[in-house]
């Protein structure tokens, strides 16, 4: 019997510079548990052949625990992870100085957006932003917030340790809210405005970084919300023009979420329009938001709820339920089970949205597979079941995000080509059938799809399904007025025999032993029709599932202890087996 595979080259022609400095997500606990197949660290890889993220793990990064912020090099690669408490470098190796950031504290990471990285103008620098935190209440601590905000520049050696050559430099000596620290690109394409609520009054503070230098700092009246000490998150859309805030009512955890919106003037750094909106008042720790990558939608989670709304003429209308949290809970580790509720939302560079459970012991990511559709939302709760325990993920301002072409600010003759990057997925149903998603950032006004069968198309995201087997080298075109890109890579639709295809094939169950979930793994291959059998000791099938390319989670709580086989299967033939035991 033959079957399908697929095989992926990339090749880069004319290529931009990326500015990927957020294709490496760093998050979770640094400890190994084989037995529950506990790795480290989560090392959510976005540098990859077909632009889909590579799950891997990692011992060597220092403990992630509820916060952490990283920075990548222009190529995607980890340049600088910081704790809160302790700042390594891609070496795993201490910055020297880091001591510096947080002073006598013993950490700086309060909250997620407690810290955020900017890359130095001089491309090898970087610099890292913090605010002090402080707790609210004498005998009783009722909240926090930051009594001020400062950077430091970390200098860059590729022999030597990287180390932190400049002293604190205090931006904000004043009370501002905690966490919630984020930035966009000035329209001129260069400089950056930091945005931060200013503690309990009705004002933001608005701060231009110039060069490296804060060039400018002023509060804007917005009736912004007194925020007496509790959590929340701050984003911008990926082109600048909307900013919102999350926050709760109170600061109790049952109080109602709340969402101010605005729009954001990139040229000079003032909010308005903002308006309001309240969420439900069931539990919940905090409310993530985040905007599709064609900033057409905003999207809120609460614990229980995911919301989407749409952003008509700069308005948010038709609030929408998405999911809601069907109280499924999820392994953990020896034993231990945990909620799998909702929580912060983070768009990925292939314009996924990834969430988690906030402040809660998870090894799950829910995901938004098409944020940017106008119907038929595709979210998946549980999407990865993860060898690595998370609290958070990090948290990145968007940077590739160039200057606003012909406007008054438009003053430093940047003029960025475009930078082109897509995905593939392939289609459940037709495995002939490939989604293309464009990825690509710089204002791009033209796509081109060329699918290496003869047909093309321009359409910035498409489908194409082949007529028949063979080798097809498909390649974006993107283009603006300053010039073009161009992504290829090579698609093997080929015929192999069933005892090749078992070479190639790589997949993976665990937990192995189970207690009562395990998942079955099908990595760098697209099935036909694939099908994951359980059967007892005496050769009787008791489960039969449907397993796609990823992670596939399998229920056995039902099942009693002892030893069981776990088969995969693809258009009726085996494709590999290997013992399972389940021990609950």
């Amino acid at each position: 019997m033959r079957v399908l595979f697929i095989i992926l080259f990339i090749s880069f022609i004319n290529k931009a510079v990326p500015q990927r400095h957020d294709f490496m997500w760093l998050a979770g606990d640094n400890f190994v548990i084989p037995a529950d197949s506990l790795l480290g660290s989560l090392v959510l890889d976005f540098n990859s052949e077909d632009g889909n993220p590579r799950f891997t793990y990692s011992s060597n990064f220092a403990f992630q625990y509820n916060y952490g912020s990283q920075i990548c090099d222009q190529n995607g690669i980890i340049r600088y992870n910081y704790t809160g408490n302790y700042l390594e470098d891609h070496r795993h190796r201490p910055v020297r100085g880091y001591q510096q950031i947080c002073g006598t504290k013993n950490s700086c990471g309060r909250d997620p957006q407690s810290t955020f990285f900017l890359p130095s103008t001089n491309s090898k620098d970087y610099l890292i932003f913090t605010g002090n935190w402080k707790p609210i209440g004498d005998t009783e601590v009722v909240g926090f917030y930051f009594e001020d905000l400062s950077y430091h520049r970390i200098q860059y050696d590729v022999i030597a340790d990287s180390s932190i050559v400049s002293p604190k430099i205090n931006i904000i000596q004043d009370s501002i809210d905690l966490g919630r620290l984020t930035a966009c690109r000035h329209a001129n394409g260069r400089d950056w405005w930091i945005l931060t609520g200013r503690f309990n009054r009705p004002e933001i503070y608005t701060i231009l970084l110039s060069k490296d230098s804060v060039s400018r700092i002023f509060k804007q009246y917005v009736n912004k919300f007194n925020d007496f000490g509790n959590s929340g998150f701050a984003n911008f859309s990926s082109d600048g023009q909307f900013y919102v805030i999350t926050s709760k009512v109170g600061g109790l955890i049952e109080d109602r979420g709340r969402v101010e919106f605005y729009q954001f003037d990139r040229c000079e750094g003032l909010l308005y329009n903002r308006q309001v909106e309240y969420l439900d008042s069931i539990e919940s720790f905090t409310v993530g938001c985040s905007f599709s990558a064609n900033n057409k939608f905003l999207y809120l989670s609460t614990w229980h709820y995911l919301y989407r709304y749409e952003i008509v003429d700069g308005n948010l209308q038709n609030r929408q339920v998405i999911a809601e949290y069907d109280g499924k809970p999820g392994y953990l580790f020896n034993n231990q089970y945990g909620r799998t509720n909702f929580g912060s939302l983070q768009l990925g560079p292939d314009h996924r949205m990834y969430m988690n459970s906030d402040f809660i012991q998870s090894r799950y990511l829910h995901i938004i597979n098409n944020p940017d559709s106008e119907d038929d939302v595709e979210f998946v709760p549980r999407a990865n079941y993860l060898k690595a325990v998370i609290q958070t993920i990090p948290m990145h301002p968007h940077y590739r995000l160039g200057p606003i072409d012909n406007s008054i600010c438009d003053s430093l003759g940047i003029d960025n080509i475009p930078w082109c990057w897509w995905r593939y997925q392939q289609d459940s149903v037709d495995p002939f059938c490939i989604h293309f998603t464009d990825l690509s950032m710089y204002d791009v006004k033209e796509w081109q799809w060329e699918f290496g069968d003869g047909t093309k198309s321009n359409k910035q995201t498409t489908e194409h399904c082949y007529n028949q087997k063979g080798i097809y080298r498909v390649c974006l075109i993107v283009r603006n007025e300053n010039g073009a890109d161009t992504l290829c890579r090579t698609i093997n639709l080929n015929i192999t025999n069933n005892q090749d295809f078992t070479s190639i094939m790589n997949w993976e169950v665990f937990p192995n032993p189970s207690s009562g979930v395990t998942v079955v793994n099908i990595n760098h291959n697209n099935p036909i029709r694939m099908n994951a059998s359980i059967y007892n000791f005496i050769g009787e099938k008791i489960l039969n599932q449907r397993v796609y390319q990823g992670s596939n989670m399998v229920d056995l709580s039902e099942f009693k202890n002892g030893l069981y086989i776990v088969s995969v299967e693809d258009e009726g033939k085996i494709m590999g087996s290997t013992k399972l035991i389940i021990n609950k």
